[in-house]
């Protein structure tokens, strides 16, 4: 006998009987499927499937958070680089200038918190 023994059940807890395994043919081995979780996955992945603009409205949904967050990543990005930049900056100690301190409490004040995620 090469490698495990044969599973008795699959992970769901399927009998994998003669009548409940599907046998797929792989390059180096055949491989045995639960015939019960084969179909009822394949159930799901044609349900999710066909259900239409289910992937543009996720992709509208990210394009619109980016959008709302553009003003926070900018004033984050102009505070980097002011204190990269300045000829004074230590490592411990960060001075950052009013101005873009401002930028940033506005910034952080105007996104809108989505709290279900």
């Amino acid at each position: 006998m090469k490698g495990r023994p044969r599973q008795s059940h699959c992970r769901q807890g399927h009998e994998l009987t003669p009548e409940n395994v599907v046998l797929i043919p792989r390059v180096d081995r055949t491989q045995r499927r639960c015939r019960t979780c084969l179909e009822r996955y394949t159930a799901a992945f044609e349900r999710n499937r066909r259900q239409p603009g289910k992937i543009e409205a996720l992709v509208l949904e990210r394009n619109q958070l980016r959008e709302q967050s553009r003003p926070l990543r900018e004033s984050c990005q102009r505070m980097a680089d002011d204190y990269q930049t300045s000829a004074g900056h230590h490592p411990i100690h960060v001075l950052v200038p009013l101005e873009a301190f401002e930028d940033m409490r506005k910034a952080l004040t105007s996104t809108p918190v989505d709290e279900t995620r």
